[in-house]
C-alpha cells in the first residue's frame, strides 16, 4: 500500500454547498465521498495513477471542487456538460486529458458506482469503463502499489 497525499485542496466545502448540489442536480452524494470532501475538496491525489484492465492507465489531475466559491466548480461543469454526459453520470475528477471519473447513478442501485468517461469517444459502450463499486474502493485502488 502506498500512503496517499492530497495536494492543493480547494476552498473547504460546506454542508450548504453539498445540499445545493444535491438539490440542483437531483443526485444524492454517497456518504464516504461527502466525508472525503470535507477533508480534501478539489485536491490532487499523489499517487495519481489508476490502472484499469490492460487498456487504460488514468492519471488523475484533480478532483473537482464542490465549493460554490471555487471557479470552476462541479455544479458549473455538470451544467455545462449535462447534454454531453451519458445518462446518469456525474463528474467528480478530471484526468490529464480532459476525461472524467464519474459517479454512475442507475435505478438498479441505491449508491452510484464509479466509471471513467472518455469524452472523445462517441460509442457509449466504449466511452464508459467501470472502475469501482464505491468511492472508498476508488481510493483503495489509488493507494494500491502497482
Amino acid at each position: 500500500m502506498t500512503k496517499m497525499t492530497w495536494l492543493l485542496p480547494q476552498t473547504p466545502v460546506t454542508d450548504e454547498d453539498l445540499r445545493n448540489f444535491e438539490s440542483l442536480s437531483g443526485l444524492p452524494l454517497p456518504e464516504d465521498f461527502k466525508s472525503w470532501l470535507f477533508k480534501h475538496n478539489g485536491a490532487c491525489p499523489e499517487p495519481a495513477e489508476l490502472r484499469l484492465e490492460k487498456r487504460y492507465t488514468i492519471i488523475i489531475n484533480s478532483f473537482l471542487s464542490f465549493s460554490e466559491k471555487d471557479s470552476p466548480n462541479v455544479l458549473v461543469l455538470f451544467n455545462m456538460m449535462r447534454h454531453r454526459l451519458p445518462d446518469g453520470l456525474c463528474p467528480i475528477a478530471e484526468d490529464h486529458a480532459g476525461n472524467y471519473i464519474c459517479f454512475r447513478y442507475s435505478s438498479r442501485n441505491i449508491a452510484p458506482d464509479l466509471v471513467f468517461w472518455d469524452h472523445e469517444e462517441a460509442d457509449p459502450s466504449i466511452a464508459v469503463v467501470s472502475i469501482a463499486t464505491s468511492f472508498t474502493e476508488l481510493i483503495r485502488l489509488l493507494e494500491k502499489k502497482v
